[in-house]
């Protein structure tokens, strides 16, 4: 089985398309946060490399399973018409076996240099988004739902790579990052609604409307303001932390609600994901630098 481009480059370019590079690195992200939130005084750096690696193994592993169950629907979507297996450009029979070793690569070396606790969550992770959302959501928009849960995993195994443990600063990394997905996800949702309405996907914004939507996201954005106030009180965190996050929230809050009072929705979606990934962003970078520790 070969793939039906000559040149290596582009073959290499074609295998990470399949593993959704962008996603791996906004999950990479939360997970450093998460890890520089727990670490160690001394000889942490090796430790967080190896978790980086196991875990972006991981997801890049569970990302080409979700190509692979997603390649009927890829076909029908303009935005993914052109990845590598809608476009037979990489056969399913090889990206299974691609899909499989990464897993399996990235479970040994969380298993063999990390912890045991660690390995279990990120394949924890790899089976929601696998094997729960990524067929949930052709029957439910609650798909979106089991979609956050997999994606706020990645800062509670950063969390648990450094303290092998769960704990309560644990829970609240989780329900920060499942508060943040659901607004990001639903503001993909609303500016790309033609496409999902071609695939069929019931989202929220093509079962309902974008009112209802809209307030949905403002709902789950008072969870992440309020999980992050949590894990300030939790966790060993400055005050410079809380005024960075407090401005950030506001601001996305700000643009939360002018949603309500906008003509063109689409455009305002784009800006609300783009806030969104300002805020993440901001969160995860924030900790190391303005913990207490």
């Amino acid at each position: 089985m070969e793939l039906t481009l000559r040149s290596p480059k582009k073959s290499l370019a074609l295998w990470v398309q399949l593993t959704k590079p962008g996603i791996i690195m906004g999950n990479l992200l939360t997970a450093f946060g998460g890890f520089m939130l727990g670490r160690p005084d001394k000889f942490w750096a090796l430790n967080l490399l190896f978790t980086l690696i196991g875990l972006g193994c991981v997801i890049g592993s569970a990302c080409t399973f979700n190509n692979i169950i997603d390649q009927k629907l890829d076909k029908q979507m303009s935005r993914t018409a052109k990845r590598p297996l809608p476009t037979g450009q990489i056969l399913s029979q090889t990206a299974v076996m691609f899909g499989m070793l990464l897993g399996l690569v990235g479970c040994l070396i969380l298993y063999c240099y990390i912890n045991t606790l660690t390995m279990l969550l990120a394949l924890v992770g790899w089976i929601l988004y696998v094997f729960v959302y990524s067929f949930m959501k052709y029957l439910t928009s609650f798909a979106t739902w089991m979609g956050s849960l997999a994606g706020a995993i990645p800062p509670v195994v950063g969390y648990c790579a450094a303290t092998n443990q769960l704990d309560l600063i644990a829970i609240a990394l989780f329900l920060i990052v499942g508060c943040w997905q659901m607004p990001h996800f639903l503001a993909i949702g609303i500016y790309r609604e033609e496409d999902y309405v071609k695939g069929a996907i019931p989202i929220l914004p093509v079962i309902t409307n974008t009112f209802v939507t809209k307030s949905h996201m403002i709902c789950y954005l008072v969870g992440f303001i309020f999980a992050c106030w949590v894990l300030y009180c939790l966790a060993n965190l400055s005050l410079l932390f809380l005024a960075v996050m407090g401005i950030c929230c506001v601001l996305w809050m700000f643009v939360a609600i002018q949603g309500f009072f906008v003509k063109e929705d689409k455009k305002w979606a784009k800006k609300m994901f783009l806030y969104s990934l300002v805020a993440i962003t901001a969160f995860s970078l924030s900790i190391p630098f303005l913990s207490c520790n």
